[in-house]
């Protein structure tokens, strides 16, 4: 699936959830392909070691933005809060 959406080559790439019922290894395979590529990456994920790899991170909850910024302080927020 994300071969053929990257074969039209758009500028965004939103994944949800990517890592979801994968073993750790293939979880850190896809990850490191995603955050390696050149598209701006919106990234929808209950993963934290994944979450805590990105340049910034949303915290949702209850549907308002609980949480924007800096990436370990948002899984310390959501572990602590959610």
């Amino acid at each position: 699936a994300l071969a053929s959406v990257l074969a039209i080559e758009p500028d965004v790439l939103i994944a949800d959830e990517p890592t979801t019922l994968l073993d750790l290894r293939n979880a850190r395979l896809v990850g490191d392909l995603l955050l390696s590529l050149e598209q701006q990456l919106v990234l929808v994920t209950h993963d934290l070691d994944l979450a805590a790899r990105c340049e910034r991170v949303l915290v949702v909850h209850e549907g308002a933005i609980q949480f924007d910024g800096d990436p370990f302080e948002a899984v310390r927020f959501y572990r602590a809060n959610v």
